[in-house]
């Protein structure tokens, strides 16, 4: 997750939630500025990447983000972000095709 993150905000990628801070150690959520997240997901989904948009607490609704709200996003910021849950299995050459096709996709 940590190297993901930093992939991520090396990329432009804003991290919500700091880096060393208490955490789950399974999930990103980055704001990628002037992407279309939902997009984005079905372009990663194309290429075997499965992420979601949104929080996973109000994954099922179809208005703004509670939880997202309450931590700071425009609705802006909210269209431009991904949440990417990893397996706790999850192997650095994972990290790595996400980022690469992440990239191409950018």
């Amino acid at each position: 997750r940590d190297l993901l993150m930093k992939e991520l905000n090396k990329i432009g990628g804003i991290i919500i939630g700091a880096l060393g801070a208490d955490r789950l150690p399974t999930n990103v959520f980055v704001t990628l500025p002037r992407v279309n997240a939902e997009r984005l997901l079905y372009q990663l989904s194309h290429k075997g990447i499965y992420v979601s948009i949104g929080s996973a607490c109000d994954s099922k609704k179809e208005v703004e983000d509670a939880a997202l709200i309450a931590l700071g996003l425009t609705k802006k910021e909210m269209e431009q972000s991904l949440r990417i849950s990893l397996p706790v299995d999850v192997k650095k050459k994972d990290t790595d095709y996400f980022i690469k096709v992440l990239k191409k996709l950018l």
